[in-house]
């Protein structure tokens, strides 16, 4: 295409996005509020970004099979014709090429989030970049890394990596509750469910359109290429301890699921064949040699999930009712891309699976088994225990059944005759009879001595007085 054939660019003449078919796409409606509404648009004013969006969108909306090139030819007559004249160095960027395409990478990336992962523009975005890599190079110092660098613009550029690694959207929020949203997104309405679901899927939109240029060829050379991409599945399909976030969400699973379909091959034949890292820093479980068993685990989260939704649960994520038949497909196809790169591991997978049902089955049986076990033993005790109660019962009723007939006995009984003494009572008596015996007749003989002794006396008195009497 010559200079000729090529529209020369116009500044708009105010902030109004383009025309566009009623009703309006909803990226379309997005992107209008972001960059034209009364509320944001001071955040552009005084900048080029108005422009960009402007060709951007009417690129997007236009059915001409050419407008890619022409529309590529466009962004780079821009430089010269509108930034260097008049938004050289605005909005606080570096002058030059490094401020323009600062400007006009973010900006693309910014509308391209808004554009559904399948939506067939995702593909009309990756064809402008192409084209402008088939222009003509410009050499220029691009302001990178914290140092002036080298660059050819628009085919070694490193503000486009840059760009699209910032690019990155936050994590969702953990579950479109009030909190959350204020937490994550304190400008949005925190009960609107729309808000939560456009960042959401704002997540599985940047990987899709990252998953399409890693595919072109536009990140190649790019050693953490794959950086992006890998902890998005993990952080779906990984290990649970190792998750950063306390609920999965749909989206999240979504954005993993495609990143397989898109991308699944090139994985596969970086990380898993070759086993090893999927870049120099050695993200989470990748390392060197570990390539086999993320993917197996990744299949198994996958089965786990296609399992459980086909039965009509939830797998243990928030889902959006409106998500799930998505959802539900993608799962399903992103399992099967899985076993068609990798049967062996998938096979594999399955085997373990088995074994540890199989395991898990004889676990809850014995554990089965046992609380039967401590029931019966605890259903003996208790029996024992109401025996021996019933038993201490009738002992009781029976000594006081006893115990009554006996008092009833004595009230109506004669009284008894005096039992016979023992023998040994009786021995006991004669024993007191005989000592009483012997002491009556100590006395008696005592007082018979004693008589005794008085006669002797009186007989010698009287002899003594006869004697005297004859002296005379």
């Amino acid at each position: 295409m010559s200079n000729a054939d090529i529209e020369p660019v116009v500044e708009p003449q105010s902030t109004t996005a383009p025309a566009s078919q009623n009703p309006e796409p909803l990226w379309v409606m997005r992107i209008e509020k972001d960059f034209f509404s009364e509320d944001n648009q001071t955040e552009y004013e005084n900048t080029i970004v108005p422009a960009i969006v402007q060709l951007l969108m009417s690129y997007l909306l236009s059915e001409d099979e050419n407008a890619a090139a022409a529309t590529a030819h466009k962004f780079d007559s821009m430089y010269e014709d509108l930034y260097l004249l008049k938004y050289n160095g605005s909005g606080g960027r570096k002058k030059g090429w490094t401020g323009y395409l600062s400007f006009f990478y973010e900006t693309v990336l910014h509308v391209s989030r808004y554009i559904s992962y399948d939506d067939p523009l995702q593909d009309k975005i990756v064809q402008l970049l192409l084209e402008l890599r088939k222009l003509p190079p410009h050499s220029a110092k691009i302001f990178a890394d914290w140092e002036w660098v080298d660059s050819t613009v628009w085919h070694c550029d490193p503000q486009f990596i840059d760009q699209f690694s910032d690019a990155n959207p936050r994590v969702p929020p953990l579950e479109p509750s009030e909190e959350n949203l204020k937490r994550n997104h304190p400008d949005e309405d925190p009960e609107d469910l729309e808000t939560h679901e456009h960042y959401a899927m704002r997540w599985v939109n940047y990987f899709a359109l990252y998953a399409r240029c890693l595919l072109a060829g536009l990140l190649d050379g790019d050693i953490s290429r794959l950086d992006p991409l890998l902890p998005p599945i993990d952080l779906a399909l990984g290990p649970e301890k190792d998750r950063y976030v306390e609920k999965v969400l749909d989206a999240h699973v979504i954005a993993a699921a495609n990143n397989i379909l898109m991308v699944g091959d090139y994985i596969d034949a970086e990380c898993i064949r070759k086993e090893q890292a999927p870049y120099p820093w050695q993200w989470g479980g990748w390392k060197d040699g570990k390539g086999p068993t993320v993917w197996k685990q990744w299949a198994r989260r996958l089965t786990e999930i296609m399992e459980d939704l086909e039965r009509g649960q939830d797998a243990g994520l928030w889902i959006r009712e409106e998500n799930r038949a998505t959802l539900k497909d993608l799962t399903v196809k992103a399992r099967a891309k899985m076993a068609e790169l990798e049967p062996a591991l998938i096979i594999e997978m399955e085997a373990e699976r088995r074994q540890e049902a199989r395991k898990r089955l004889a676990e809850e049986e014995a554990k089965k088994k046992a609380v039967e076990e401590e029931k019966t033993k605890a259903e003996e005790e208790v029996k024992k225990k109401a025996e021996e109660e019933e038993k201490k019962k009738k002992a009781g009723e029976e000594e006081k059944k006893k115990k009554g007939e006996e008092e009833s006995r004595q009230q109506t009984a004669p009284a008894p005759a005096p039992e016979p003494k023992s023998t040994l009572d009786a021995k006991s008596d004669a024993d007191s009879d005989l000592t009483a015996a012997k002491a009556s007749e100590s006395r008696k003989t005592k007082h018979r001595a004693v008589e005794f002794v008085k006669g002797l006396v009186k007989s010698f008195s009287g002899a003594t007085s006869k004697k005297e009497t004859k002296e005379e």
